[in-house]
């Protein structure tokens, strides 16, 4: 007994036709990413944080790679050591040194981290010893490399307000004769402060980044190297709200803007 078809194909598309469709458009549709972008994944792109334990607590370096697009991801690395300068990791002999670690692989991004104290050096020649001289070795390291190096700009410490000034003026210094760009986290820091108040941006101690400071940073950060706003960080810390960290990407990306770091292509 022969029956029919409820569901037959239209006349004017053979079932093969119809097939071929059909996986076409299921093949651009798993393709396609919401920006018209294809979805295939870019090769691992790697950074390298130079600094001290203010980027080494709570993992600076893994915030500010959970901003990165799931098809363009961050593979970011640090060499750190408590209470190191720039110049006393040019000391280092060790494996794990900055130069060395710089040789060891092609990186894209090299972010550098001055002590924090460069805010209450006063005199600008105090800068050259253990700021300007070890900066300028490890941004021409960096270059050399074919690498971009980026200058980050620690916060004041608690107490320390008044310091403010001097850190700008210095970190304004770096870029000018580095002509390296600076993610201006102190100035998030400060903007942050004054917004939100409730926000813990600095642990107990009155020196490093609690939970909120750290990602507020890593947001700095990102928006600096890669131009755009940084969203949905993929490493929340617990002790955030996703409300809260919208406000504090928001900030960052603010502070950016008003820095003028947003024009032009990536740093």
């Amino acid at each position: 007994m022969h029956v029919r078809n409820p569901f037959p194909l239209p006349r004017s598309l053979p079932l093969e036709r119809h097939r071929s469709t059909a996986t076409a458009l299921c093949v651009a549709l798993f393709l396609l990413l919401p920006g018209g972008r294809l979805a295939a994944q870019e090769a691992p792109r790697h950074w390298l944080f130079v600094g001290n334990s203010l980027v080494q607590v709570h993992e600076v370096q893994n915030l500010v790679a959970g901003f990165a697009p799931r098809d363009r991801p961050i593979e970011a690395e640090r060499v750190t050591l408590g209470g190191a300068t720039l110049k006393s990791h040019l000391e280092r002999s060790d494996p794990g040194a900055p130069l060395t670690r710089l040789e060891a692989r092609r990186w894209e991004v090299v972010v550098l981290q001055p002590n924090g104290k460069l805010a209450m050096t006063e005199r600008p020649a105090g800068l050259e010893p253990y700021a300007l001289r070890p900066a300028r070795t490890l941004v021409e390291a960096a270059r050399r490399r074919g690498a971009r190096p980026i200058l980050m700009m620690t916060w004041t410490y608690r107490g320390r307000e008044h310091n403010r000034p001097g850190l700008r003026r210095n970190y304004a210094r770096l870029a000018e004769e580095l002509r390296v760009p600076v993610a201006p986290v102190g100035d998030a820091f400060a903007l942050a402060e004054e917004r939100h108040p409730e926000i813990e941006l600095l642990q107990s101690d009155g020196i490093h980044a609690a939970p909120g400071g750290a990602y507020l940073a890593a947001a700095v950060l990102y928006a600096t190297i890669e131009k755009e706003p940084p969203r949905a960080g993929r490493h929340l810390p617990p002790e955030l709200s996703r409300d809260q960290a919208d406000e504090l990407e928001g900030l960052a990306w603010e502070v950016v803007e008003r820095a003028g770091l947003t024009a032009g292509p990536a740093s």
